[in-house]
């Protein structure tokens, strides 16, 4: 009988060849210059990651470590995977998510009821008073301290109950005043006129304490905004395109910024604007506090929220409450579009009478064609819309909000943000097609406990549009009575139509 061969067989030959590779590159690894720290250049694993967890971060510290080599021999066991060194300020590099959120239960939310109560600064609560607050509304009460201690915040309250104010006055008290020309705090808007609102706002609150608070949004001088950002300023308030410009100019020093702010979050994150905001994070310390603001918190963004924020305190109001206090919603039934002008033109003496209407169109178009029909009629209004001259738009707001004119059409650049309290009445010329965007666009009138009337016109191909909007609101709209008198509707101290909530009456 033979002795048996002593050469190796095919699958043996792999193991060796196998085992004397990596044996190879571990010994090329370990000699090359520099590799006694593992932390220093070695590249990220691609998509080992999210996107915004690779921004917050920073990329270009973070590494992947070398992957365990697993030989396969019965006399060699497999080394132990190295251990990375955590990076400073940063959660280890193979955690799950960069922001390491702490594992707790959801946070009771206390109400501080007054502002003396919140333990403010001397000459922040002397603006406040000054700018005509008396008590906090509920968002403040609940909103202030949270932020000012500094919280990661997610704060959820219908339009018109002091959102901006409960962040201005949280962002005032965060900032240290005798760090002179440091930023340390930015205010991110949707549209230039949110902005200008913010800022208009904050330096009224926030007349008695030495902060500067700058405007860098679109439609400002731009070599003014680069001399007075680099000359330094302690808050800045802004729009995503134009603070992205001066990021990247370095006009603009993030590197000490404790607090950002996204007011009407929904929109901030949402698509159009999601690009920029991953742009911007890119820039701010891997720290830095965030604070968000909405009358909506869409299922869609909560995936991008839990990766920007950690362990956030949440104050959210129920989304069937958010349009129903105060407001008396009703529809006109139509058959067509081509009835809408003779509709209108019927309502229009009401609608200007005493009080202050904004009218919405689906469009620039719409927009535009509704006011030269109106306008041809002898009817008095005025117009924006997105793509008129940001110059046009403010002069016309302006007037607007004076009390110059009685009646705004608008595209929905006016549903978020634009504060007229004198709004009492806004009418749907075109159902909104997204649900949040008519909570936003009804959220225009109504202001700060007054009473309000929306008006929608549905015709028949809206009539499932409407119930599709009734029934996320859980309401029911009126129809509308052909001899309303909305002053009367105004003074009326009755209820609104919301249907009974199910879950409240079985309790």
């Amino acid at each position: 009988m033979p002795a048996p061969s002593r050469r190796p067989t095919s699958r043996r030959r792999g193991r060796i060849i196998a085992l004397w590779g990596s044996l190879f590159v571990l010994a090329c690894y370990r000699l090359r210059p520099g590799s006694e720290s593992l932390a220093d250049g070695a590249p990220r694993k691609a998509g080992s990651l999210g996107y915004l967890q690779r921004l917050r971060g920073g990329a270009e510290k973070a590494v992947e470590g070398l992957e365990q080599l697993t030989l396969e021999t019965r006399d060699m066991s497999p080394p132990e995977t190295p251990t990375m060194p955590a990076m400073s300020g940063s959660t280890p590099v193979n955690a799950p998510v960069i922001r390491e959120a702490k594992k707790e239960g959801k946070k009771k939310v206390p109400r501080i009821e007054t502002f003396e109560k919140m333990e403010l600064k001397d000459e922040l609560l002397r603006g406040i008073y000054d700018y005509g607050f008396v008590k906090p509304s509920i968002i403040q009460q609940k909103a202030i301290l949270p932020v000012a201690k500094g919280s990661d915040i997610i704060a959820q309250s219908q339009s018109g109950t002091g959102k901006t104010g409960a962040f201005v006055i949280a962002t005032l008290q965060r900032v240290d005043a005798k760090r002179r020309g440091v930023t340390q705090a930015l205010i991110l808007s949707p549209t230039q006129h949110l902005a200008q609102q913010t800022q208009k706002v904050m330096r009224c609150i926030g007349q008695y304490m030495d902060i500067r608070v700058h405007l860098s949004a679109g439609g400002a001088n731009v070599r003014e905004d680069m001399e007075a950002l680099r000359s330094g300023v302690e808050v800045v308030v802004g729009t995503p395109g134009r603070i992205i410009d001066m990021l990247k100019k370095g006009c603009m020093q993030p590197k000490d910024m404790k607090l950002i702010v996204l007011d009407e979050a929904d929109e901030m994150l949402s698509t159009g604007f999601r690009d920029d905001m991953y742009q911007v994070f890119q820039f701010l310390p891997q720290d830095v506090q965030v604070a968000l603001f909405s009358a909506t918190v869409p299922e869609e963004l909560k995936d991008v929220i839990s990766e920007l924020l950690r362990d956030p305190v949440q104050i959210r109001v129920k989304k069937e409450t958010l349009t129903l206090t105060g407001i008396r919603q009703y529809y006109v039934p139509l058959r067509t579009d081509s009835d809408k002008l003779d509709t209108l033109c019927d309502l229009h003496d009401q609608l200007g009478a005493g009080s202050q209407t904004i009218i919405f169109c689906k469009s620039r178009r719409g927009v535009d064609a509704l006011t030269d029909a109106l306008t041809k009629g002898g009817y008095a209004c005025s117009s924006v819309h997105g793509e008129m001259p940001p110059a046009d738009r403010k002069r016309i707001i302006d007037k607007f909000r004076k009390g110059k004119t009685r009646v705004l059409i608008s595209s929905d650049l006016l549903a978020r943000g634009i504060d007229v309290q004198t709004v009492t009445t806004v009418l749907n010329y075109d159902l909104p097609r997204d649900m949040e965007n008519y909570l936003h666009r009804v959220g225009r009138c109504g202001r700060f406990g007054r009473r309000g009337v929306a008006i929608n016109f549905v015709t028949e191909r809206d009539f499932n549009l409407m119930e599709a909007i009734e029934s996320f609101y859980n309401v029911k709209f009126d129809k509308l009575p052909v001899d309303i008198n909305i002053q009367a509707v105004l003074m009326d101290k009755g209820s609104v139509n919301t249907r009974p909530d199910p879950d409240a009456a079985a309790a």
